[in-house]
Formats: structure tokens, sequence, C-alpha cells
């Protein structure tokens, strides 16, 4: 798998992890709402902006959205990691995902090889 299929398989899980979370807790209607202002795709590659237009749209609820994003984004790549109140923004957990995906990719590349 290169590198460029890589991001491309980590930026599918966020938009499924982005989609579950938004479309189980406020549902389908929500989720083409937030679909029309900001392609969800792009959550991976620009998790600020994603996050302020949540804030725009959701206000404080926003925060228990991009919480639930990070629970749902974390389990599709076999985290154990637990969203707690570390102080940590949704750009950096989106970044902890990422480095335990890559991580799942490096170690089943070495097993195949």
């Amino acid at each position: 798998m290169s590198i460029s299929t890589a991001a491309l398989s980590f930026d599918s899980l966020v938009e499924a992890a982005v989609r579950e979370a938004i479309t189980r807790t406020l549902g389908e209607d929500v989720w083409k709402a937030i679909g029309f202002y900001f392609d969800p795709k792009q959550a991976a590659s620009n998790p600020e902006a994603f996050s302020s237009i949540l804030d725009k749209m959701f206000g404080s609820g926003s925060r228990v959205l991009q919480k639930l994003i990070t629970e749902a984004l974390l389990k599709k790549v076999g985290s154990l990691a637990v969203v707690d109140k570390q102080g940590r923004s949704f750009f950096d957990w989106i970044q902890i995902a990422k480095a335990k995906f890559s991580s799942n990719l490096n170690n089943l590349t070495q097993k195949v090889h």
C-alpha cells in the first residue's frame, strides 16, 4: 500500500467516524447539512477547520460531537485510548489516531514481508 493510498484510507476512516457519530447522535438530516457546509473527507486533513465549523453550527455542543467522533475514530484504528479531559484538541486526537493507524499499517506491512 502506498503512502497516498494509506492517507486515503485514513481519510475514509475519519469520514466514517464523523458520519457515524453525527448520524447516531443527531440524525441523517444533520449529517447532510454538515456535508453541505464542509466536505467531511477533509476532517482528517484539516481538523481545525472542521472543528471551527462544528463550533459555529452547534456552539458548545460541538465539543460533545468532537468527543464522539474521536471515540469512533479511535475505535476504528484499534486504539484503546480514552478521550478524556487531558485538554487535547480535536486536532490532537486526529493526530493520535493517525499515528496509531500508521503504526498498525507498518506492523501489518512488516508481517507480510
